[in-house]
């Protein structure tokens, strides 16, 4: 009795953690959704050439990183180092 007692409580624990993974992937889901309806960080990337894309990741890092966006000095710092590399 003890043996089905602790398998059936292993067995109402994995539907309850299944069901909450699935309440938590539906919520994920529409979390991302709207996130990138609010924020389409991904397809503005995208649409962008290599160049570009570059500066764009770059000035996320270092909002992340800083708190705070790239000033223009430092875009055009960035961008003056990368066309010196490529020279």
């Amino acid at each position: 009795m003890a043996d089905f007692l602790k398998n059936g409580s292993r067995h109402l624990n994995y539907e309850r953690t299944e069901r909450m993974r699935r309440i938590l992937t539906e919520k994920a889901s529409k979390g991302l959704e709207k996130l990138h309806s609010l924020l389409p960080l991904k397809s503005r990337q995208a649409s962008l050439d290599e160049k570009g894309r570059s500066l764009y990741l770059t000035f996320l890092k270092t909002f992340v990183e800083k708190g705070r966006a790239m000033t223009r000095d430092e875009m055009k710092e960035y961008l003056q180092a990368r066309v010196r590399r490529l020279m």
